[in-house]
């Protein structure tokens, strides 16, 4: 939810530096307005500028370059906006713990192409491009992510249902995720709880162990991965709306009904 939130704060930041980019420039162009001064007797969009200024420049890391650099951002404040911004996509993007050399890479490419486009639009179409494409692929990788997670456990549960010490915490314990972190992707990728996941693979497995009449119920119950027999009865009727015994007991009906050699 952290993630998601994010990103939902990158693309309105987008959106409001771009609205603020294109009211920035309308001001320098319009000759007729007046500019606000600030107390210390300095235009206020001329401080905001310098601020933006250094930020770019420090971005940029051209410390020999300073003054052609300060003299572009001077004649358009959208490189001061853009830069930031393409700043901010990717200390996002850092923080998702991605390889710090590709990030870095990736960055010093997008502000090697964003500063050698030409004019305010294809600025603002870069931004709006790299945002979307950026968080795109962050959001399926993330799927993709998940979906491995969540077939890793239906996996692991499929081969240890049967043991009693299988448990939820123990699992998320084994993969080194929270408790609360792994029955939430579970329950986002395969549409069902894990409890609820382990529980029903136990309750199947026992229901063909109960169609053996030379085992006991408690018997049925540890097979099945329940130590405790009176916890298993109690949750096996929840499950099917019947006793083990009492499914037994139907179970061996209709089995005698059958043909012989067939079983349900």
């Amino acid at each position: 939810m952290r993630r998601l939130m994010r990103r939902l704060a990158a693309a309105a930041l987008t959106a409001v530096c771009l609205v603020s980019l294109s009211a920035c420039t309308a001001k320098q162009e319009d000759s007729a307005a007046t500019a606000a001064i600030s107390t210390d007797g300095t235009p206020v969009t001329d401080a905001m500028g310098d601020s933006l200024k250094l930020s770019a420049v420090n971005s940029l890391g051209m410390s020999d370059e300073q003054l052609i650099v300060q003299e572009k951002l001077a004649k358009d404040y959208s490189n001061a906006y853009g830069i930031q911004l393409l700043n901010f996509l990717y200390l996002y993007l850092s923080e998702l713990h991605i390889n710090p050399g590709i990030v870095s890479a990736a960055k010093e490419k997008a502000m090697d192409e964003y500063w050698n486009l030409p004019g305010k639009d294809a600025k603002a179409n870069y931004l709006i491009s790299i945002y979307y494409d950026t968080l795109l692929s962050v959001h399926n990788q993330k799927n993709k992510n998940l979906e491995s997670i969540s077939s890793y456990v239906r996996e692991y549960v499929e081969k240890h249902y049967t043991d009693p010490d299988l448990n939820i915490s123990a699992l998320a314990d084994k993969m080194n995720v929270s408790l609360s972190y792994l029955s939430t992707v579970f329950k986002q990728t395969a549409g069902i709880n894990l409890s609820s996941y382990i529980s029903t693979m136990r309750i199947n497995h026992a229901k063909k162990i109960l169609a053996d009449p030379s085992l006991s119920i408690s018997a049925a119950a540890v097979l099945s991965g329940y130590e405790d027999a009176k916890y298993f009865a109690r949750l096996f009727k929840r499950k099917c709306g019947m006793t083990p015994s009492e499914y037994r007991n139907l179970s061996l009906q209709k089995n005698s009904l059958l043909p012989k050699g067939v079983s349900t």
